[in-house]
């Protein structure tokens, strides 16, 4: 597991299962940004999954900034 991840307070990741596994595992506040371009693929299944269950928070590139925000003010 990478020593960056262990530091971080918040993860900015993509939608593969192994990253939001460690991300989780780390109990890091996770924002997963999901290829829109890519709708109906198996990383957006788990991601939408763990979304509803408040696992991680959700964006899009166009709304990344956005959603950093967030985790930035639920981790306060």
């Amino acid at each position: 597991m990478p020593a960056e991840m262990r530091a971080a307070t918040i993860i900015v990741s993509h939608g593969g299962a192994g990253s939001i596994m460690e991300a989780l595992y780390l109990r890091k506040t996770l924002v997963v940004c999901v290829n829109d371009a890519l709708m109906g693929s198996h990383q957006l299944e788990l991601v939408l999954e763990l979304h509803k269950r408040k696992h991680l928070i959700l964006a899009t590139p166009e709304l990344l900034a956005a959603a950093i925000a967030e985790a930035i003010r639920n981790r306060n």
